[in-house]
């Protein structure tokens, strides 16, 4: 009878190991994926930037900060339409709801409201959250060839 008791006491504890060690394992691996992702966008050339549902910035690489000119501790939480208010009622925004509310990418090339006479390329992706990914390079060289 005691070795039975030792024998189910030893299967406890490896089935209650069993169940720590994937979840210890699943966080790391989470924060592991979280690491290159923002590495992968850090690395890009291209501008990129995510607003959550409320059309609030919740991330934006160094490139999009140069180009918008801006600080990113000054965007992250604003809304997009309050940080640029010459955007509302603009193609920007039309896109941007064509995007979340269609559940489809969105690929267009504007001239810049920021600044007349430079085109930009844009891509706009719906994220899980109801937000957007969003990623656009300036193609005013391009456009003049």
């Amino acid at each position: 009878m005691k070795k039975v008791m030792a024998a189910r006491a030893m299967t406890e504890d490896k089935h209650m190991s069993k169940k720590v060690f994937p979840q210890e394992t699943a966080a790391e691996l989470l924060r592991k994926s979280e690491q290159r992702l923002s590495s992968i966008l850090a690395s890009i050339t291209d501008c990129h930037f995510e607003l959550d549902k409320k059309w609030r910035f919740i991330l934006i690489n160094d490139h999009a900060v140069e180009y918008f000119g801006r600080k990113r501790e000054e965007l992250i939480g604003l809304s997009y339409f309050e940080a640029f208010p010459t955007l509302k009622g603009s193609i920007f925004k039309k896109q941007y709801n064509k995007a979340v509310s269609k559940s489809i990418s969105v690929h267009f090339d504007v001239e810049s409201i920021l600044y007349p006479g430079r085109w930009i390329e844009l891509h706009v992706y719906p994220t899980e959250e109801r937000g957007i990914s969003v990623f656009f390079r300036d193609i005013t060289e391009h456009k003049r060839a």
